[in-house]
Order: structure tokens, then C-alpha cells, then sequence
């Protein structure tokens, strides 16, 4: 239903109900989508209702309020970053896609700022946020959720946080380190936004971190996959020929093409392949994050990503892994002793194995 509503066709009435479509709405970050489809269907904000569509213009208007307010903070950083980089820092996601592609920036909202720097400048632009107050983020999730291609910095905001991630490469798997920052910048364009300016990929280069961003996303958020739908639409059809030609020389056709998979099955369309996928990668976060349901992806792809120095210590934590963890990992609705949390942690845990994502 959700798909028919980016689309822009007769939405069905999903069967989860108005609240769980006002949830799915919030999840997937296309609140802006559904209030302006219900706005032209009598049917569908008659049967959404009051009391849902008011809940959907606050999470609306929450996202967008908090995405402007990311777009000043941006402005605030963005020279410190580039001064410690020693080059214009490179946005990636967020605004540049919501300029670029987008009919109204305003529907694609951000809930974090992304850059990219040179792999050997991270640390100094993360110290150069500690001046402007920002500390190494905590966050909530287990440790071996902690990814190697990108620091994490953060900084209070009332009762929220703006997070900064400071990317040496697009996503934690080694297909992607041929698309680093000196790639990047050799195509890059400048993106003004609220008084300050930054750089931004190129149109191609959009794709291709899109691509790489969605197979390796174990959630597969459908703002992920719109996102790639309105750059493959919109680049033409000799752009996206160079794109995949260069994808081919980088090591990107499977990532590329598996992304387009997801576009074509979740929008019903049949989006033109200049070059076929080929072999997939060796596996890794990204392989795994395909193939495995999310509960055992997270675990097989980062054990994968780690060094030999760190897999004892990973595998011991995957079999016998504390209750803070099994909690953020496994589904329960109530208070569950450790042992019958363990054994559900290991059940869902097992049975992921055998759910073919494809």
C-alpha cells in the first residue's frame, strides 16, 4: 500500500489497521507521502480518521522541523569539518537526495548527518567536532553493532541528539572501498543549503551509494529504495549506461543490479540493465545482509568484518551473548526470565538461517 502511495496509484486498504499504517508511515520516513495521498482520497482519510491523520501531521511535522534543524547544525559544522579534512567534506544521503531527486525536498526528511571525509582524516574531524561540543556517540546497541566504516559523534539537542557520522567509505564491506573520497570528489557538486554550502555526489555517484546503502541495510527501508527509484528515473538513460560501466570496473555491478531488484519487485516496474550483475562479492556485512533475515545477518556479516584478533571474542559473545544484548535482539512484549529469553534468542536466532531474504 505504502508503495502505491510513492507511486502515486489507488492505494488498497492495507489490513494492519490506521494505527499500523500511521507506524509503518513513521518507520519507512514517508509520513509527507501519505498525508498528501490522503488529501486527494476521500476513501483513505475517511478511513484513516481523525485521530491517526492528526498523528500523522505531528510525526510529519516533527520530521521535518528536526530535518531543517539538522540543515542549521550542517551549517554550523560544516567548515570545522572541511578545515580538519583538509579538503570540502562530501554529504552523502540526506539533503543531496532530497535536492537532487526529489519533487519537494521537504518529503525526503534526515535523521542524522552524514559525511564523507578522507580515510586518513577521520580522527582529526572528530576531534575537530570535540571543540563544537560534540562527544564519541554511545547510542544503545551491543558492541559488535560498532561499524568500521564510519565514527560516530554526537551532541544534546533538547530531548533528541544531532549525530554525526564521519564515513571513510560508504559501507562496512569491502566492495565498497573503490567509492572513497577521492572518488567521490572528482564529481562531486556544491549543494546550498541554509546559508552554508558543502559538496554533494554526483548524480551517478548517487546511484551507486544508494545501491550499496540498500543491499547492505538489513532493515530495507522503503525511503532507501524510493531514493534509488528517483535517481534511476531521473539521471537518463546515458548516465545510467556510464554508471553501470563504471560499476563494472569498481566491482559494483552485483550491488547495483541487486538494488534495482528491490526498485523493480517493490514498484512494480522493469528498470533497464545495461550490464548484467555478475558474480556476487565474497561474503561480508553486505552478502549477509541480503541473503539471511536481520536478527542473524547483523551477526554473520560484522563476524565477517572482523579481524581474526576480535573473532574469539565475537563468537563468544554470539553464543553466549549478555541479556542487555538478547533484549535488543529478540522479540518480547513482557518481562522474560533470562533462561526462556536465551532460549528464544537462540530459537529466532537459528530459525533465521533458513529465511531466504531473496
Amino acid at each position: 500500500m505504502l508503495c502505491d502511495v510513492l507511486c502515486g496509484r489507488d492505494p488498497e486498504l492495507p489490513p494492519c489497521g490506521p494505527a499500523g499504517l500511521t507506524d509503518a508511515a513513521a518507520f519507512h520516513k514517508i509520513s509527507g507521502f501519505l498525508i498528501e495521498a490522503a488529501a486527494g482520497d476521500e476513501r483513505l482519510t475517511s478511513w484513516i480518521g481523525p485521530e491517526e491523520f492528526n498523528r500523522l501531521i505531528e510525526q510529519r511535522g516533527r520530521a521535518v522541523l528536526w530535518t531543517k534543524a539538522l540543515n542549521l547544525e550542517l551549517a554550523r559544522v560544516e567548515q570545522a569539518i572541511s578545515s580538519a579534512n583538509q579538503a570540502p567534506a562530501i554529504l552523502l544521503k540526506g539533503a543531496g537526495l532530497a535536492d537532487t531527486f526529489y519533487p519537494d525536498p521537504a518529503l525526503r526528511t534526515s535523521a542524522d548527518l552524514d559525511v564523507m571525509v578522507h580515510r586518513s582524516r577521520q580522527a582529526a574531524v572528530g576531534r575537530a567536532l570535540s571543540k563544537l561540543g560534540y562527544d564519541p556517540a554511545t547510542g544503545e546497541s551491543p558492541w559488535f553493532m560498532r561499524s568500521k566504516h564510519h565514527a560516530e559523534f554526537e551532541r544534546p539537542a533538547g530531548l533528541r541528539r544531532y549525530l554525526v557520522e564521519v564515513h571513510r567509505q560508504a559501507i562496512n564491506d569491502p566492495v565498497a572501498r573503490p567509492l572513497d573520497y577521492d572518488s567521490l570528489i572528482q564529481r562531486a557538486l556544491p549543494l546550498d543549503f541554509a546559508g552554508g554550502r558543502i559538496m554533494i555526489p554526483s548524480p551517478s555517484d548517487q546511484i551507486l551509494l544508494s545501491s550499496l546503502h540498500l543491499v547492505a541495510d538489513i532493515a530495507r527501508n522503503l525511503t532507501s529504495i524510493h531514493d534509488l527509484r528517483l535517481a534511476a528515473d531521473a539521471v537518463g538513460e546515458r548516465t545510467l549506461s556510464e554508471t553501470f560501466e563504471r560499476a563494472g570496473k569498481m566491482g559494483m555491478l552485483w550491488p547495483l543490479n541487486r538494488a534495482l531488484d528491490c526498485v523493480d519487485h517493490f514498484f512494480g516496474q522493469k528498470t533497464t540493465r545495461p550490464e548484467p550483475a555478475g558474480t556476487r562479492p565474497s561474503f561480508g556485512p553486505m552478502v549477509a545482509a541480503d541473503v539471511y533475515a536481520p536478527r542473524v545477518a547483523i551477526h554473520l556479516g560484522q563476524f565477517a568484518a572482523a579481524s581474526w584478533r576480535l573473532r574469539g571474542a565475537y563468537l563468544k559473545n554470539l553464543l553466549w551473548p549478555p541479556r542487555d544484548q538478547m533484549e535488543w535482539l529478540v522479540d518480547t512484549e513482557r518481562e522474560t526470565g533470562t533462561f526462556a529469553l536465551r532460549v528464544r534468542y537462540y530459537v529466532q536466532a537459528f530459525a533465521s538461517l533458513f529465511r531466504d531474504r531473496s
